[in-house]
């Protein structure tokens, strides 16, 4: 990982149209969960890295509310979301690990516009503000090559999530700590679900 990164250095690399410096990585596959403290990695890098990588053009978000409020908003952060939804057909994030970060359901919310298409592999593993009506949203909004999802240290995911999102209420496996469906769907890190 790269332990001195910060939020604002992750702005700059997936922000475009900076003078100087070259259009963001298009990127299928990132692992930003060791990436400065969990500070570094916010909505905004977030909503930034997804837009970067569907090749649609990216700017500077106009408006960065990382406010960990926890609270489930059907508007975005910033208005470019609406003007790229759907393009997740062009490209878009494969595999994103945002491991104990400061997220929130924002962040499923710019992944359900900007990668629903795309994204295979998801690991919010100990980000605290990431809701089950964040993952139920993304989920929902995802095709179905969306099939595994790391959810270790995140008390907060309840049966609300993984009992009733139609993706997610088959086949509990208690050895392995994984919920698979029938629609290949694993959640991994299920142990502290306390309904089973």
């Amino acid at each position: 990982g790269l332990p001195n990164l910060t939020d604002v250095g992750l702005e700059t690399l997936f922000t475009g149209q900076l003078a100087g410096l070259p259009n963001p990585p298009r990127l299928r596959k990132l692992n930003l969960s060791k990436c400065g403290d969990k500070n570094a990695v916010t909505d905004t890098i977030i909503e930034l890295a997804a837009n970067a990588s569907t090749n649609a053009p990216t700017t500077k978000p106009t408006n960065n509310n990382n406010n960990n409020n926890n609270k489930f908003s059907t508007t975005t952060t910033t208005n470019s979301l609406s003007s790229i939804r759907g393009s997740s057909s062009r490209g878009g994030l494969v595999y994103l690990g945002i491991h104990g970060s400061s997220c929130t359901d924002v962040s499923m919310e710019s992944l359900a516009a900007m990668a629903a298409n795309s994204i295979q592999e998801l690991d919010v593993s100990f980000s605290p503000h990431i809701t089950d009506k964040g993952l139920g949203y993304l989920v929902s909004k995802a095709s179905h090559q969306f099939t595994k999802l790391h959810i270790w240290g995140c008390a907060q995911i309840t049966e609300e999530f993984l009992d009733g999102h139609s993706r997610v209420n088959n086949n509990d496996d208690d050895d392995t700590n994984t919920i698979t469906t029938n629609s290949r769907f694993e959640i991994i890190g299920t142990w502290m679900k306390k309904g089973a």
